[in-house]
């Protein structure tokens, strides 16, 4: 909190609480900025803790109140997609946001699956046992055809190699990871209100401890629950 004239002559700054006069220094800190030196010491400080308070922000996580419920909501999903290059795992329920409901954005997932798979990195797909029939028909009219145009006759080795797909009865929460940020939503136990689950981001940069841990649970699913059968029978 600033007191005194327009041009700032003193900072009360509170750590707890309000202060009840100027000079109760409990939790409590008085600036006097008479001279320039103090007045330019006090301005660094301000625009460093500018600086930390952003930082402090991000390695908190950023929580959006549900998947809808950010700013842009469909450029943000897509924003994670586009943004990956060597990793994009999807753990989720139908996945038809991903690979139904838009042919464009199904198109688009698949050509980002064909390049992470060109250039040895990881990826794949689980859907829920309700998405099953939605997912087999992702790899089979999307995926494989797309690989078979840039693949050749690799293209069954390269998907067996590079993508995982996969069904899983039940799961504590959905996730979608990229190569740098995390989109994770946990589960809300009653059906009906599942597309109210928060989404909280998460940066590997900042949040590397956490960014590891789900990456490490999703892959170990992504090989357990694996069905080649599903990328096989499509051949």
């Amino acid at each position: 909190m600033f007191t005194g004239r327009q041009d700032i002559l003193r900072a009360i700054i509170v750590q707890e609480g309000s202060p009840r006069v100027a000079t109760d220094l409990h939790g409590v800190t008085v600036i006097r900025l008479s001279s320039q030196s103090s007045r330019s010491e006090f301005m660094a400080w301000i625009k460093d803790l500018n600086e930390t308070s952003k930082t402090a922000t991000t390695k908190s996580g950023i929580i959006y109140t549900n998947k809808y419920g950010m700013p842009d909501a469909n450029e943000y999903w897509s924003g994670l997609r586009d943004e990956a290059n060597t990793r994009f795992y999807i753990l989720g329920q139908s996945n038809k946001s991903w690979i139904e409901r838009n042919p464009a954005y199904a198109a688009a997932l698949s050509n980002k699956f064909i390049d992470i798979i060109g250039s040895k990195g990881e990826c794949g797909i689980i859907s829920a046992v309700k998405g099953e029939a939605i997912l087999s028909a992702f790899i089979k009219n999307q995926l494989v055809p797309l690989a078979k145009q840039h693949f050749k006759k690799d293209a069954k080795k390269k998907l067996l190699v590079g993508f995982r797909c996969g069904i899983i009865p039940s799961a504590n929460y959905r996730c979608i990871i990229s190569d740098n940020k995390l989109a994770l939503m946990p589960s809300i136990m009653t059906p009906e209100f599942r597309d109210e689950s928060l989404v909280l981001e998460l940066h590997r940069n900042v949040h590397q401890k956490e960014y590891e841990y789900y990456l490490s649970d999703v892959k170990r699913n992504m090989e357990s629950l694996h069905r080649p059968d599903l990328i096989v029978g499509c051949f």
